[in-house]
């Protein structure tokens, strides 16, 4: 799933992000180039650019895309230069504008973040409105890696937290200390709706989020460890949760949307180059497990393997 840019507005995140100029997508930190389709095609066929956000899961499924679609006939090579660079932001308007053909979002973020005003209800819908702007929304795979808030189990204990309520009953009379993602924290399907959606006082949960420790998404266990911080923002596929140690509490009011993940495409590379799609789909069949995605991740964050590596063999496992 996971991360939106720092200080992003409710515009940006519904994906209609201010521009400086044609062809210019403005972020809080940075200018991304959104080139179009220019200098990809030929007569053999079509380079593709492959991109994804600045997490494990994310760049892995990023590199599944690239082994897969390196062997599709039509597409001449793969560019791959950018993969782990982007926001999500970022991923979604440059593959609107083509600066990017394709990456891996989440479905709860299409529903809850891009396409928020607009209150789709289905996929079909949500396809509908992705192709309004140049994106088709193809199958969603069927792990959910939901955003999870996440303590240890003698904290948990201490002061007797489940559930996402009993946390929310803790902010008035206490100091718990949070460490969360720096997109999450602004997000309305994070953070920001959280507290909405728990009855949080807003002075309070401005407070807390003024104290909070913020830092990227991978790093909040880090906080964690070194008792920096009593509870963080997680997913639900991080390796960490499989642990005795650590738990994740209840979301009893069903706040935090389901996000499985769905293969983005400019419209544009799809109608050129057709044959990309039934390989992606069956990719997305294949990505049923949350135990999976866990074993993956931790691969590559804890055992130092590069995800190129773990996803050819985990391809090679499936055939």
């Amino acid at each position: 799933m996971t991360a939106t840019a720092a200080g992003c507005t409710d515009d940006e995140m519904s994906g209609s992000e201010p521009t400086d100029e044609e062809g210019t997508t403005s972020t809080d930190d940075e200018t991304t180039t959104t080139d179009g389709d220019a200098d990809r095609d030929s007569s053999n066929g079509r380079d593709v650019a492959v991109g994804s956000k600045r997490f494990t899961e994310n760049v892995l499924l990023a590199e599944l895309s690239v082994s897969l679609l390196s062997r599709v006939d039509g597409v001449t090579s793969i560019l791959e230069e950018t993969i782990g660079e982007r926001t999500t932001v970022q991923s979604f308007v440059d593959t609107e504008y083509g600066g990017l053909d394709h990456y891996w979002e989440y479905t709860g973020t299409l529903f809850r973040s891009h396409y928020a005003h607009e209150s789709p209800e289905t996929i079909e819908e949500v396809r509908k409105l992705a192709a309004d702007d140049d994106i088709a929304v193809l199958e969603p795979g069927g792990f959910d890696n939901t955003y999870e808030l996440v303590t240890t189990d003698s904290f948990a204990s201490e002061h007797g937290l489940e559930t996402l309520t009993d946390l929310a009953e803790k902010f008035g009379d206490s100091d718990v200390r949070f460490g969360l993602g720096d997109e999450f924290v602004h997000r309305i399907d994070g953070w920001r709706g959280f507290v909405d959606a728990y009855d949080v006082d807003a002075d309070r949960a401005n407070e807390i989020t003024s104290d909070a420790e913020v830092v990227p998404a991978g790093s909040t266990y880090d906080l964690l460890e070194a008792e920096e911080v009593d509870v963080v923002m997680g997913f639900s596929t991080d390796p960490e949760l499989g642990g005795a140690d650590l738990v994740a509490l209840e979301d009893d009011r069903s706040f935090f949307p389901t996000y499985n993940p769905v293969a983005l495409v400019h419209q544009p590379t799809l109608e050129a180059v057709p044959e990309i799609e039934a390989p992606l789909n069956d990719l997305a069949s294949l990505l049923d497990s949350t135990e999976t995605m866990r074993e993956l991740i931790a691969r590559v964050d804890d055992d130092g393997e590069d995800p190129s590596t773990v996803a050819t063999a985990f391809l090679a496992e499936e055939r």
